[in-house]
């Protein structure tokens, strides 16, 4: 087995090999910068990858609650990590209050299904908003950003915006979309 060694081959640009394997994101397939700037450092450049997840929420009014759950992933980057998992933020006002996460999954052909339930309490006058990150894991680095859906009435995209809208028009009832990932 070969040492780790660094290589620079640009200013700020540094790559971790090992046996042959970068950890630079640009490497990965199905990953593409969104912006370079000369003089940034290459890590804060934002790299978005193709992959969708497949979500489902459903308002409990009775319970005071709303539920997540997080069912697949498609379009997955494959080489350098095949472990995949999913973190869930609920947020108040732009504060995170809690933290939850579904558990590491290796894909297959680049799709996986986790099938997994979160519930968050919920009040329909608060500023209420899900961040669903998903990221990869591998052995080289430990956990690595590939993009994330915002769920709730100020939802960026009109895909989850709508699905949030559905779900506290139709309580008790399953609303599933798939969701493409965005990079910030």
């Amino acid at each position: 087995m070969r040492a780790p060694e660094w290589r620079s081959g640009l200013r700020h640009k540094r790559y971790l090999s090992v046996r042959g394997v970068t950890t630079d994101p640009g490497s990965i397939p199905g990953c593409i910068p969104t912006g370079r700037n000369r003089e940034s450092h290459w890590s804060s450049i934002a790299w978005v990858c193709h992959a969708e997840l497949h979500l489902a929420t459903c308002f409990q009014p009775v319970n005071g609650r709303i539920q997540l759950q997080v069912l697949a992933a498609q379009n997955l980057p494959a080489p350098l990590s095949q472990a995949f998992f999913v973190k869930i933020l609920m947020q108040l006002q732009g504060t995170v209050v809690m933290k939850k996460k579904t558990h590491t999954l290796k894909s297959s052909g680049g799709q996986l299904t986790w099938t997994e339930s979160f519930y968050f309490p919920f009040a329909l006058d608060q500023g209420f908003l899900l961040s669903v990150k998903l990221y990869s894991r591998s052995s080289v680095r430990r956990k690595h950003y590939l993009g994330q859906v915002h769920l709730g009435f100020d939802s960026p995209t009109q895909e989850a915006a709508e699905q949030w809208r559905d779900s506290i028009s139709h309580p008790e009832t399953m609303v599933a979309v798939w969701h493409r990932l965005d990079g910030f």
